[in-house]
């Protein structure tokens, strides 16, 4: 059997448990990612999802309810509906270790021209700048943590930002009111892992556990020089007739309060004039970070 890259693409709503002792870590010990229960400034209500490629999905016996959707260029995907699930991602092979890189300069404030500038992980705003200074991540590791919609586990891996928010081809700046700070930030995050032999998603959820049921799970494989993809996203379920109008303050942010346990979140702006760029027109549905 080949061996193959695993490639996770995370998007929408979240926070990104680092469990670590320092803010800015290369190796954290272990990794989750708490989907939270958010609700835009328009009322569109976030939708934690999982979507995947039907040609990668071996699973015997498929218990879920897949979705079949088909892109604008005719690929067919399929997803399926995990709120309220604690999903454990695992794979056979690769390494031990997780992976972060970080700007030499912790105070740098948008990624320099320079290749993987913007895949380094100070994109993701740290949960102080918002403001948000506590949430509570249950030691059971098939419990949710209040707020949040679902959460996933994930194996040793690199991570690093992407889609970083531009406006005219530059960065755009935005301030943090709750720091001081200003900083570019990304829109999605990139979780892979190389040379692996298969990957699981093995889904558990408080009720299953209460009720003694086994979890079930989801197997995928890919091939030589065929990467299996997976996307989890935790952005909105339906859009808005204004989803592609200008944003100057991320307020679906604002949201993140419903997981606090110390802290009101503040969302960031835009910084307007010829060096800060302006508003921007690219739908941001972005996540944080928190060291645990």
């Amino acid at each position: 059997m080949a061996n193959f890259d695993f490639e996770l693409t995370i998007s929408g709503l979240c926070v990104v448990v680092l469990k670590a002792d320092d803010d800015r870590p290369t190796h954290p010990s272990a990794v989750d990612l708490l989907l939270v229960r958010g609700v835009s400034p328009d009322g569109a209500v976030h939708k934690p999802r999982l979507s995947f490629w039907p040609s990668q999905d071996v699973t015997h016996n498929n218990p879920f309810t897949r979705r079949l959707e088909v892109n604008p260029r005719g690929r067919k995907h399929a997803s399926i509906d995990i709120e309220g699930r604690v999903v454990r991602i695992e794979h056979k092979g690769g390494g031990e270790d997780f992976q972060i890189s970080w700007a030499q300069d912790p105070e740098m404030e948008v990624p320099p021209d320079v290749p993987g500038a913007e895949e380094l992980f100070d994109w993701v705003p740290h949960s102080r700048d918002l403001g948000l200074l506590g949430i509570h991540l249950p030691q059971n590791e098939t419990d949710l943590p209040t707020g949040s919609a679902a959460r996933l586990i994930l194996p040793p891996g690199d991570l690093l930002a992407q889609e970083v928010v531009r406006e005219g081809g530059e960065p755009v700046r935005w301030k943090f009111p709750a720091t001081g700070k200003e900083r570019a930030i990304a829109n999605q995050i990139l979780y892979r892992a190389k040379g692996v032999r298969r990957v699981s998603c093995r889904f558990d959820s408080p009720a299953q556990t209460a009720a003694g049921e086994a979890p079930q799970e989801l197997t995928f494989l890919g091939g030589e020089n065929v990467p299996v993809e997976i996307g989890v996203t935790n952005d909105v379920g339906e859009l808005s007739p204004n989803y592609n109008g200008f944003q100057q303050t991320i307020v679906h942010l604002e949201s993140l309060n419903g997981i606090s346990t110390k802290g009101t979140v503040q969302p960031p702006s835009a910084v307007l004039g010829p060096a800060g760029g302006g508003r921007t027109a690219r739908p941001i549905c972005n996540q944080v970070r928190f060291r645990s």
